[in-house]
């Protein structure tokens, strides 16, 4: 399939995608594992988005949590975001609507001495022969526990030292000249029950709002 071909198809719904089986969902509904939909720009199909707050997180479990920005249709790469322009400007609303109410609950929750910082991390991820989900979705975390060293694509992550290894990794024969950089672990953590509603209900509050 050419870009154009897949620019060109109309948006519609997967049968066997729970992005798509929660888009219909109102706001404040659970899924089957308990995350919660707590923001959506609208109804259309091919020009809306809604948020997710995940029960899990992999920021620091005592402050963080982890919400999700999912489109409504069964979009599958960024470069379709194109395909309408109020998907794009409801892209930009809906990022900014979750980012201002993750970071408006950051704020009262802070204990530290220091200046509040609203820091955060949104990490997309679309259709690739390597992810298993299909369905395009940005992950908004708190910069915390192991999320708060440097990405890849960072100078601070470039500029590791190299190391190198000859022995098997999780089971894969590595070679000598085969080499690695040290990093922080990420961990996964589920909320409890009472911190998820508790979230849930603030940060639908909130997400209605802008500045």
């Amino acid at each position: 399939m050419t870009l154009n071909d897949l620019l060109g198809q109309a948006t519609t719904t997967s049968s066997d995608c729970v992005f798509c089986d929660f888009s219909t969902a109102d706001v404040g509904e659970k899924d089957s594992r308990g995350a919660v939909k707590v923001f959506q720009t609208g109804s259309g199909l091919g020009q809306d988005w809604y948020g997710i707050l995940q029960t899990s997180v992999i920021s620091d479990p005592k402050s963080g949590f982890q919400l999700l920005l999912v489109p409504l249709g069964h979009i599958q790469s960024f470069a379709e975001i194109a395909k309408d322009i109020r998907l794009a400007e409801n892209y930009g609303i809906a990022t900014a609507r979750l980012s201002l109410a993750m970071q408006r609950i950051r704020e009262e929750e802070y204990a530290g001495t220091d200046t509040f910082t609203p820091g955060q991390i949104i990490y997309g991820k679309c259709h690739t022969p390597q992810n298993s989900q299909s369905h395009l979705h940005l992950k908004l975390d708190e910069f915390s526990g192991g999320l708060a060293q440097a990405f890849p694509t960072d100078r601070g992550w470039i500029g590791k030292p190299t190391h190198y290894i000859n022995e098997p990794i999780f089971g894969i024969s590595m070679q000598v000249s085969d080499t690695y950089v040290r990093a922080r672990p990420v961990t996964t953590a589920k909320l409890e029950l009472e911190r998820i509603t508790a979230l849930a209900d603030r940060l639908i509050n909130y997400a209605k709002r802008s500045i």
